[in-house]
């Protein structure tokens, strides 16, 4: 019996691959494995609770989300795969992420969730191509990636098949978690260090607070 996959073709469940360097996030753990609140909030922002989520964010996880851990060798050769399998004339190889927003944050404990906006119907959710919510029904953003709790600084990733040499954009394009007053370039650049250690490089684009 195959193993069961999210909607972004990530299995669910894989056994750890050998073990990784204890090197997490660009970063030496502490002793006990565990960087402290301190060190999370400089690296990637202070953990902050939205003004607003839609209860449908607090409901069942986007089946889209993918919580990236550095020792789970199989999940980030996955990952890297299929970040690295787009090619410009190959409109299926990239038009999940060229046509639909991927979505990111950082959780409070310092972990990289990512997943695909998705229209909230009914009992389960689907991926909606970018600004073409359904109307009347309500999208699971950001903080879908949470349950609707605190998280570090947040956005979109994107692959840019319209520049002359396409290419995998990282910006902090979310109104609930990036484009606030706490966070900065350096917090963004930590994030795109998560996605080198996973193999995929990354052009940032970093928008100021009150940015569009």
């Amino acid at each position: 019996m195959g193993e069961d996959r999210n909607s972004l073709g990530i299995a669910l469940s894989m056994p750890l691959a050998r073990e990784m360097s204890p090197r997490q996030y660009g970063s030496p753990a502490s002793p006990d494995g565990f960087r402290s609140m301190s060190d999370l909030d400089s690296r990637f922002g202070q953990a902050i609770v939205p003004a607003y989520v839609h209860p449908c964010e607090q409901a069942l996880p986007p089946r889209s989300l993918v919580v990236v851990k550095l020792e789970d060798g199989a999940l980030l050769a996955a990952l890297r795969a299929m970040l690295k399998a787009v090619d410009r004339s190959v409109y299926p190889s990239h038009g999940f992420h060229s046509d639909y927003s991927m979505i990111w944050v950082v959780d409070l404990e310092g972990l990289l969730r990512i997943g695909l906006e998705e229209d909230d119907h009914d009992r389960f959710s689907v991926a909606i191509p970018r600004s073409r919510a359904v109307r009347g029904r309500p999208k699971r953003g950001h903080p879908a990636l949470v349950a609707g709790e605190a998280a570090r600084i947040g956005g979109e990733l994107l692959y840019d098949v319209s520049a002359s040499e396409p290419k995998w954009v990282l910006s902090n394009r979310s109104g609930r978690y990036g484009l606030v007053e706490d966070r900065s370039e350096r917090h963004l650049r930590n994030v795109a260090e998560i996605l080198a250690v996973c193999g995929v490089e990354v052009e940032i684009d970093f928008r100021s607070s009150g940015g569009a």
